[in-house]
């Protein structure tokens, strides 16, 4: 998901604003005003209308001292319906992972899958001489409970020791666990988990790199709990209380190490609050809980945890398959998952240069994007956390017009957040938004959000059924994410009532 993911957007460091309240307050009521007044009248039934309506739009004083462009196009033919600065290079946030996704659907494929397995170089027996290998290539969607089955399947030959070491290969990738233009600050957030191939989900969201950190109000004080555990491996420092007013509780893990601190208060009788927090080195972190699973299933390890690549000559002894990649991409757009974006391009750099790096699996974008008939852009990472990419709206609905030629694009438009829907799974990012407009149901769009950015790019059907792409990205915002604002232009687009 990213920055934060755009559901958690307030709660992530990334995203701290300064609000003049007052100012947007006015704001928010006169573009209403306006949405309302148009919703009344009709959408709009010529270009030249349509290209009115939106011109006013981008009119809000919201944008006066930020940078915004727009472009809007034909999905059949590629014809500009409406083009503001549509050439301008802008930070995209995560409409950066429209463009990881479309190449790994081409570069990948649909079908590809992320394998985990366990190696060895003797044969199993009660007593197995030699080291344990576990080998990761990326999945970011492995659970605790995938590893507890490899480690049944180790049970069910019979073998009760390893005489030699637990073995962690992650050499899939390198050892680059962080974007480089990546906020230190952020890197306690679940949206700027470490990068291995050898890592867990504590989650159905494929919050990869994670451990999921509960707080309940207890009888008498809060109590933390974390999930998955395998225990001495986290420090939490529980500094929370309870009290009569709103729960307001922070939950930080100290950068270098596993040690969580949990303060504020928490309401007398509140839910209890449940929220992933990345953990520091997520390959340590996988070991420590397949060993555990061994554990469980009667297996002693009698050699310590080290990491290095299997021997050639390993023998496998048990594997777990992810789902294919076709299913994965819908947490990635719907959750906007930034991990799982990131995973994507070191496969891909892997995939195609046999090297596991940021820097081989950009290239390998890069050339995908070149061949859609995309060049002027800046590519730093997958999910858009950096502050460094720089994409326009025009090299956006390239991208958009050129994947419905591809016989991938019923995964990828599927994938996207659709306008309105309430299902977290369906709609998303966009659950929230667009629900009464005619935009609910025939919008599937990419949010993008980071600290003074905000953009939305997708697929509109409009009322008479013609098919449209569009984005909208504005940077340099002084103000919050003006979804209003973005909803009224896809509203818009959405009522266009021209056909043909």
């Amino acid at each position: 998901m990213l920055e934060g993911a755009d559901l958690h957007i307030f709660a992530h460091p990334r995203f701290r604003k300064s609000l003049v309240s007052g100012v947007a307050l006015v704001v928010a009521v006169a573009v209403t005003a306006v949405a309302v007044s148009w919703r009344l009248s009709g959408g709009p039934t010529t270009e030249s209308r349509l290209r009115t309506h939106l011109k006013t739009l981008l009119r809000d004083p919201r944008l006066a001292s930020a940078q915004s462009g727009a472009d809007v196009r034909d999905a059949r033919t590629g014809k500009t319906l409406f083009a503001k600065d549509p050439t301008k290079t802008l930070i995209p946030g995560s409409n950066q992972k429209l463009l990881t996704t479309a190449a790994a659907l081409e570069v990948l494929g649909p079908g590809h899958r992320f394998s985990t397995r366990v190696l060895a170089t003797a044969k199993p027996g009660h007593r197995m001489d030699g080291d344990l290998f576990l080998q990761g290539t990326g999945d970011p969607s492995i659970r605790p409970a995938d590893y507890d089955a490899l480690a049944g399947r180790l049970a069910s030959f019979g073998i009760k020791e390893v005489a030699g070491r637990l073995v962690a290969d992650d050499t899939w990738f390198d050892g680059q666990r962080l974007g480089s233009d990546w906020d230190v600050g952020d890197e306690s957030s679940y949206d700027s988990a470490q990068i291995s191939a050898l890592t867990v989900s504590p989650d159905s969201d494929d919050d990869a790199g994670s451990v999921m950190v509960e707080v309940d109000p207890g009888a008498n004080r809060p109590q933390v709990r974390l999930a998955p555990d395998p225990g001495k491996f986290f420090t939490v420092v529980n500094r929370t209380t309870r009290g009569h007013g709103p729960t307001n509780i922070t939950m930080q893990r100290e950068r270098g190490g596993n040690r969580i601190v949990v303060a504020g208060e928490m309401a007398a009788g509140a839910p209890p609050l449940m929220r992933p927090v990345s953990v520091w080195d997520p390959t340590r972190y996988a070991t420590a809980l397949f060993r555990k699973a061994l554990t469980d299933h009667g297996i002693r390890v009698g050699g310590p945890t080290v990491e290095h690549a299997a021997p050639p000559g390993a023998r496998q002894l048990a594997s777990h398959e992810s789902a294919p990649l076709s299913s994965l991409v819908v947490p990635l757009l719907k959750r906007s998952n930034s991990t799982m974006a990131e995973v994507l391009v070191k496969s891909m750099g892997q995939h195609a240069m046999h090297q596991g790096t940021w820097a081989a699996g950009l290239a390998t974008v890069s050339k995908f994007l070149t061949r859609m008939g995309i060049r002027a852009l800046r590519l730093r990472d997958g999910s858009g956390l950096s502050s460094m990419d720089a994409v326009s709206p025009r090299e956006i609905t390239t991208l958009l017009f050129g994947a419905r030629r591809k016989p991938w694009f019923g995964t990828f438009h599927d994938a996207l957040p659709v306008a309105g829907n309430p299902d977290r799974m369906i709609g998303g990012t966009l659950a929230d938004r667009m629900r009464n407009g005619p935009a609910a149901g025939r919008v599937n769009a990419k949010t993008g959000t980071l600290t003074g950015v905000s953009c939305l790019s997708g697929y509109v059907t409009t009322s008479t059924g013609k098919p449209l792409v569009f984005s909208l990205m504005i940077n340099g915002l002084l103000t919050e994410p003006p979804k209003d604002l973005e909803d009224a232009f896809a509203d818009r687009l959405a009522a266009y009532s021209l056909r043909g």
